[in-house]
């Protein structure tokens, strides 16, 4: 993981040695998604581990 997202300034680096699994299964971004490993089908999936603002779902 340190190779290929430490720079990134998207990820939640904290959060994911904390709650990313040994060895990775998920990666946490800064805003409410993230990405998800499926061993089973070898790739990687989005989703949403925090509450989205419902300014964001409005239609304008």
């Amino acid at each position: 993981m340190e190779k290929v997202f430490a720079s990134s300034a998207l990820i939640d680096l904290e959060r994911t040695r904390a709650e990313g699994g040994q060895p990775l299964q998920k990666i946490f971004f800064k805003n409410p998604y993230g990405l998800q490993y499926r061993a089973d089908h070898k790739d990687w999936i989005p989703f949403r581990h925090g509450a989205l603002d419902p300014a964001y779902l409005q239609v304008i």
